[in-house]
């Protein structure tokens, strides 16, 4: 691979994940750790693959599309808890008065 091959397809990937994250990554729900793993078995499995080259791209870049998936929702989950963090119910009590107990009786 020369170093405008490798250009061209970063920017395959990164705007083809940007499209998926659109329309189709962000209607599922799945665990941050399973598509870590699935991309990492993804990575090793294909160390040992004798395939086309254009078959290990299409490996590569699915690769490199979970990885950034995994990134993007372990962001995403870690931001949700520090705005719920900072976040805190506050609970309006009724302010007490003190003359209604006089007037009363």
């Amino acid at each position: 691979m020369n170093f405008l091959s490798i250009v061209v397809f970063i920017l395959f990937s990164l705007i083809t994940y940007n499209l998926l994250k659109i329309f189709v990554l962000s209607n599922i729900k799945v665990n941050a750790w399973l598509i870590l793993s699935l991309g990492i078995s993804l990575c090793v499995v294909s160390l040992f693959l004798k395939v086309p080259t254009f078959v290990m791209y299409i490996i590569q870049w699915l690769y490199f599309v979970l990885i950034l998936w995994f990134v993007d929702l372990f962001v995403d989950n870690r931001r949700k808890r520090l705005r719920n963090k900072n976040n805190k119910v506050m609970q309006n009590k009724p302010k007490v008065k003190p003359n209604r107990i006089k007037n009363k009786g």
